[in-house]
């Protein structure tokens, strides 16, 4: 799942939504985010994003896969986030995954859906759309 971001020539961009699931009304940001954006990266864009701190174990669930931070004595995963790249997913427009954050007693789910995906060639000094 490695993908090498010096060596691209084509930079995937997502549009992603993400909204609170559960309350009412609906709370949700709009995120645009590289294709290069690790998981470990994409956790904190959300915290930053919905206005959180970073107090609570958190995982995302991509295609039946869960991916997180293992820490002793708590869940294992295969999977580094950091070494994980949003583009490892080819992610299609309409394809969703969830991202967890609990505390073991009040958790709070997230509903990501990938919006779409838009392909910019890479070039030195270039602004993303």
């Amino acid at each position: 799942m490695m993908i090498n971001c010096q060596q691209v020539h084509v930079l995937n961009i997502y549009t992603i939504k993400i909204a609170l699931r559960g309350v009412s009304p609906m709370i949700w940001r709009r995120l645009r985010i590289s294709g290069c954006t690790s998981l470990a990266q994409f956790h904190h864009v959300i915290l930053i994003a919905m206005g959180w701190d970073d107090d609570f174990l958190h995982k995302f669930r991509i295609y039946g896969k869960e991916y997180g931070i293992h820490y002793p004595g708590g869940a294992f995963y295969a999977d580094d986030p950091d070494d994980v790249r949003i583009d490892a997913f080819e992610f299609e427009p309409g394809d969703r995954f969830t991202y967890t954050d609990s505390d073991q007693f009040t958790p709070r789910f997230y509903m990501l859906s990938s919006m779409a995906r838009l392909g910019a060639p890479v070039s030195k000094g270039r602004r993303l759309p």
